[in-house]
C-alpha cells in the first residue's frame, strides 16, 4: 500500500513539471502575449512569464507590441510552461535560446513581475529588475501613469 502511494505521489509531482513545445509565432496581441502554432497545427495564446507590458491602447502599448513582434513574430520558438491564467498558458518563450521576456525588459518595453519570481530560474531573476532596466525607456518618460492590474501606478 505504501509503495502504491509513493508511486502515485511521484506521478503527481512529475505532472507538475514544465511542459515544453516548439512552434512558430503567428500573432502578437500586445507586449506580453503572443499566439503560437505548434508542430501539430494547434494554436496557443501564450502570456510571457515574469513580465507585464502596457496594453495596446495604453501609452507605449503599440511600441511594446512592435518590439515583441521584432523579437519573435514568424520565428520558431520553444515554449516552457507549467501553469495557466484564465485558461492561457504562462510561459517562458525562447527564440534561439534567448528569453523573449528578458529581452522585452532589457529593451524597456516591459516591467518585471515580482509575483512570478518563484517561477523563474535564479539566473533569470537576477537578470530581471523590479523596474525598467533602461532609464531612457520610452515608457519611463510617459506623460500618463500606466496602471498595474489592481490600480497602482507602474511609473515612479
Amino acid at each position: 500500500m505504501k509503495g502504491m502511494l509513493c508511486i502515485i505521489g511521484l506521478c503527481l509531482s512529475l505532472s507538475v513539471q514544465a511542459e515544453e513545445f516548439i512552434g512558430r509565432v503567428v500573432g502578437i496581441t500586445d507586449g506580453d502575449t503572443l499566439t503560437v502554432l505548434d508542430t501539430s497545427h494547434q494554436q496557443y495564446k501564450i502570456r510571457l512569464m515574469g513580465i507585464d507590458a502596457p496594453e495596446r491602447k495604453q501609452p507605449f502599448g503599440e511600441r511594446a507590441g512592435q518590439n515583441l513582434a521584432q523579437l519573435a513574430f514568424a520565428k520558431e520558438i520553444t515554449v516552457q510552461w507549467r501553469k495557466k491564467h484564465r485558461k492561457q498558458p504562462i510561459g517562458k518563450v525562447l527564440v534561439n535560446g534567448v528569453d523573449v521576456s528578458l529581452e522585452q525588459i532589457k529593451d524597456g518595453m516591459a516591467w518585471w513581475y515580482e509575483a512570478y519570481r518563484k517561477d523563474q530560474t535564479e539566473r533569470d531573476a537576477a537578470r530581471s529588475s523590479p523596474s525598467f532596466t533602461s532609464p531612457s525607456s520610452p515608457m519611463r518618460s510617459s506623460p500618463l501613469p500606466i496602471q498595474r492590474p489592481g490600480g497602482s501606478s507602474l511609473l515612479a
